[in-house]
């Protein structure tokens, strides 16, 4: 279930790949040409989005352009699976009270060349001067994936996956920096073979899907200087939930998570970003179990029962507006035959970024990353990756 749940937010709508570029059969030059053109079209939209947020922002010292509370973001990400995809986000970003940081209420859509549909709603709710959080999110979409390495097995795959899930957080101030609060998770992940050939080698893998539906608690120490763009402090999370039956799932399991991420301020201009992940699950179906997450892998192509993962990104800022940023990270699955001594999944990559809305922190995020093998992903997005 720690999959479905990350499939909720931002990066759970970037899935989407160079379908057309991995046609292997065609000439060396047609291949190189189609790079060239989609490349050019994505730093075309890029610079687009950059024109209209610059045209839509807040002027220095004209009382008569505030800073609107609507955005308009739009998203594109190509990884090897599920083609390019591009799609966008509307939301409405506000201080519920003058003491605490901004909220956002939004939607997304997204539409991949493989035909692939995704579409969520979530909220990031801050109020009592930011002892109150709520985090909420409704995910659906119907993913045509191609992988050319199936779980590690060197084979090509084709599967079609159905998503509806639902995710309620709710932390609260209980002393200093120290929050605490419950979460509810609910979704339902169904994985289909592109024939009955395919169905059969999914049912004898244990991946036809899962119903999962559980609640657990949720522990929070923060620190950080802002929500959004942070240049210093640390933030770190641990939390259990437990799916039963008889809360409407279909297995009976549990998963843990933590998430410890710190920021340190190098100079005026320039962040240390640093974030480590781990996740376990324990009697969980197949569908259910933990995948690689960094930025060039798709998730679902690797799984185990958990995995541990660490990055770390430089950001630059070049005035007031724009910005720059180098990454790199490893991962590994544990579990199930799998372990940190038997393979890794390196990253590094790098990427560009516009401050669209500075009050609320908000900005744009263009960033291309390389894994092992054909693992290549490039993303547009609202806000850093952590």
């Amino acid at each position: 279930m720690h999959m479905l749940t990350h499939l909720f937010f931002f990066r759970s709508l970037q899935q989407a790949e160079l379908v057309a570029i991995r046609t292997l059969n065609a000439p060396t030059v047609l291949r190189t040409a189609q790079r060239v053109r989609t490349h050019c079209l994505r730093a075309g939209l890029f610079a687009l989005c950059t024109f209209w947020a610059s045209a839509s922002a807040a002027q220095p010292g004209n009382p008569t352009h505030a800073e609107s509370p609507w955005l308009v973001v739009p998203t594109l990400s190509a990884t090897p699976k599920l083609g390019s995809s591009i799609g966008g986000m509307a939301g409405y970003t506000t201080r519920i009270d003058p003491g605490s940081s901004y909220s956002l209420f939004a939607v997304t859509a997204n539409y991949s060349s493989s035909h692939s549909k995704t579409a969520s709603a979530f909220a990031q709710a801050y109020w009592n001067a930011d002892r109150d959080h709520l985090m909420a999110a409704a995910a659906f979409g119907r993913i045509n994936n191609e992988y050319e390495d199936f779980l590690g097995s060197g084979y090509p795959f084709a599967t079609t996956d159905e998503l509806k899930a639902l995710w309620l957080r709710y932390t609260m101030r209980i002393s200093g920096p120290w929050h605490a609060g419950a979460q509810l998770v609910y979704g339902t992940y169904t994985i289909n073979g592109t024939d009955s050939n395919g169905d059969l080698i999914l049912e004898n893998l244990g991946l036809t899907g899962t119903k999962s539906s559980g609640l657990g608690p949720v522990l929070e120490y923060d620190t950080r200087d802002s929500k959004t763009m942070p240049r210093q402090g640390t933030f770190a999370q641990v939390s259990a939930t437990v799916f039963r039956q008889g809360l409407g799932g279909s297995a009976d399991y549990e998963s843990y998570s933590a998430n410890w991420r710190h920021y340190t301020t190098l100079n005026e201009r320039s962040v240390l970003a640093t974030r480590v992940m781990a996740t376990w699950h324990t009697d969980a179906p197949k569908a259910a179990w933990s995948s690689v997450t960094l930025r060039p892998y798709t998730r679902g192509q690797y799984l185990a029962p958990g995995s541990i993962s660490a990055e770390t990104e430089w950001r630059v800022r070049f005035g007031s507006r724009y910005g720059a940023t180098v990454f790199g990270g490893i991962a590994c699955l544990q579990g199930a035959d799998q372990n940190c001594g038997t393979k890794l999944f390196p990253m590094v990559g790098a990427g560009l970024q516009y401050v669209f809305k500075p009050e609320a922190g908000r900005l744009v995020n263009l960033s291309v990353a390389k894994g092992s093998g054909s693992n290549v992903a490039l993303l547009l997005k609202m806000g850093y990756e952590y």
